[in-house]
C-alpha cells in the first residue's frame, strides 16, 4: 500500500506542477489513467511469505511440485522444505525418511555451497523431525544407532556423502525458523481403503500430531487424485468417481483426527486436487488423459501443474497472479526442477500451451477457491461390508 500511495503522489505532484493550459490538455487523458491504474501497477501487497515443508511420496515428489509451489510463488513469497521417499505411506516415512538419494542427482539440485564436498546436491531433510523442527537428535550420518531403517535411499545413510550432507544441513538449519504449512501426501490406495488408513490414522494422532503441537504449522493434507490403469490391481475400485470418493472420505477422517488434537488458528486444510481432477474428468475427457504420464497413475506435467494451482489456492485462498501461472514459456515454471518425468509417446517432456494453461488454472479456480464440488462425487462415501471385508 505505501508502494502504491507513493507511485500515485508522484502522479498528483506531477499535475499540480503542470501549468493550467497543460493540465488540461490531458484531463481526459488523466480519466483513462485512473481506469488504468490498478492494472498497470503490480499488486505489492496482500500477499505473505510462506514456508512450506513437503511430506510424502512420489505424489508430490513427481516433477518436482515443492520448487513449482516457489515458481508459482515467483520465488519470492514461497520457501519449501521437503522430505519425501518414492511409494511412502504416512507411517513408512517415519521409519526410512527422505528417499532421493539417486532421483534427485541432476545439476539443478546441485547446491551452490563449496564448503561440503560430497553434499553437491539438494535432497532435502533427511527425517521428517529434521525437516520440522530443524535438528533430530535420533539422526546420526550413516545410520550408526539403527534407530532409522535404511533401505539405501536416504541421503544421510550413503557411506560416502552421509556425514557431509548431514553437516550441510546442520549449518542450512542455523536461522531455522519453523515452517508454516506441512503438505502431506499418503499413499492414494491407503486413503481410500478403510482397513489400510486405519494405520495412518494412528500415526497421524500419536506422531505427527505431537510435531505439529509443537511447532504451530498448519498441516495441509493432498486430496490425491483417482485413476485408472491397466498397471495395478484396481479391484473393488469400481470407476473414477466412486474412487474419488473415497479418497475424500479418507481425507475428511484424517483431517478429523488432527483437527481435535489442534488450536482453531492450526486446523487442517484439505487441497482438493482429485476433487480438479473429477471435475475435468466430468467435462473433457481428452484433458483428464493429458494429466497423467504413460502409466494412467502419475501426473505428468500437466497434472503437476493442477496440483500447484489448488495447492496454492490452499494456502492463499486466492489463485496466483497470471503474470506467475502462466509465464509466456510454460517450462519457465519447471527450469529449477530437480527431476522431470516423461509424459508424452516419444520420451519428451510436454508442456501445457497457453490455452490449456488457462484452463487448468480455471479448473483450480473454480474447486479450490469457489468450492465447486464434482456432480459425479458420492459424500460421505461408506463402502458396503463385503468390501470391509474383502
Amino acid at each position: 500500500n505505501k508502494n502504491k500511495m507513493g507511485v500515485w503522489n508522484s502522479i498528483t505532484n506531477f499535475y499540480y506542477g503542470l501549468s493550467t493550459k497543460a493540465w488540461w490538455s490531458i484531463a481526459g487523458g488523466s480519466a483513462l489513467l485512473m481506469f488504468a491504474l490498478p492494472f498497470i501497477i503490480p499488486d505489492l501487497g496482500g500477499v505473505s511469505h510462506v514456508s512450506v515443508a513437503f511430506l510424502g511420496n512420489a505424489i508430490l515428489a513427481t516433477n518436482d511440485l515443492p520448487r513449482l509451489m516457489e515458481a508459482l510463488g515467483s520465488y519470492n513469497h514461497i520457501t519449501q522444505d521437503s522430505c519425501l521417499h518414492g511409494s511412502a505411506s504416512i507411517t513408512s516415512i517415519f521409519a526410512t525418511g527422505n528417499g532421493m538419494y539417486g532421483k534427485w542427482m541432476t545439476r539443478n539440485a546441485q547446491t551452490t555451497n563449496e564448503n561440503y564436498w560430497g553434499a553437491e546436491y539438494e535432497f532435502g531433510s533427511c527425517t521428517p523431525a529434521q525437516m520440522l523442527y530443524g535438528y533430530d537428535e535420533n539422526l546420526d550420518a550413516y545410520n550408526q544407532d539403527n534407530y532409522y531403517y535404511d533401505d539405501g535411499r536416504n541421503p544421510c545413510f550413503q557411506d560416502a556423502d552421509g556425514q557431509m550432507y548431514l553437516n550441510y544441513l546442520t549449518d542450512e538449519a542455523a536461522n531455522f525458523e519453523g515452517h508454516d504449512y506441512v503438505v502431506i501426501a499418503d499413499q492414494t490406495k491407503r486413503l481410500a481403503t478403510a482397513q489400510s488408513r486405519n494405520q495412518s490414522l494412528q500415526t497421524l494422532e500419536t506422531v505427527l500430531l505431537p510435531m505439529l503441537q509443537d511447532t504451530n504449522s498448519t498441516p495441509i493434507i493432498v486430496e490425491t487424485h483417482s485413476f485408472w490403469s491397466a498397471y495395478t490391481n484396481m479391484t473393488n475400485l469400481d470407476d473414477v468417481p466412486t474412487f474419488q470418493s473415497m479418497i475424500h472420505t479418507g481425507c475428511q477422517e484424517y483431517a478429523a483426527v488432527l483437527k481435535k488434537g489442534l488450536p482453531r488458528q492450526q486446523h487442517p486444510k484439505i487441497a482438493p486436487v482429485g476433487l480438479a481432477f473429477l471435475t475435468i474428468y466430468e467435462e473433457d475427457e481428452d484433458m483428464w488423459v493429458k494429466l497423467f504420464q504413460q502409466d494412467d497413475i502419475h501426473a505428468s506435467i500437466y497434472g503437476s501443474y493442477l496440483y500447484g494451482l489448488v495447492l496454492y489456492a490452499t494456502i492463499y485462498r486466492r489463485m496466483p497472479p497470471r503474470s506467475a501461472a502462466i509465464p509466456h514459456d510454460m517450462s519457465e515454471l519447471w527450469k529449477q526442477a530437480r527431476r522431470l518425468d516423461e509424459n508424452s509417446n516419444d520420451g519428451t517432456v510436454e508442456y501445457p500451451d497457453k490455452d490449456d494453461a488457462i484452463y487448468l488454472y480455471r479448473i483450480a479456480d473454480r474447486v479450490a477457491k469457489k468450492g465447486y464440488i464434482p456432480k459425479t462425487l458420492i459424500k460421505n462415501y461408506q463402502p458396503s461390508d463385503e468390501w470391509l471385508s474383502g
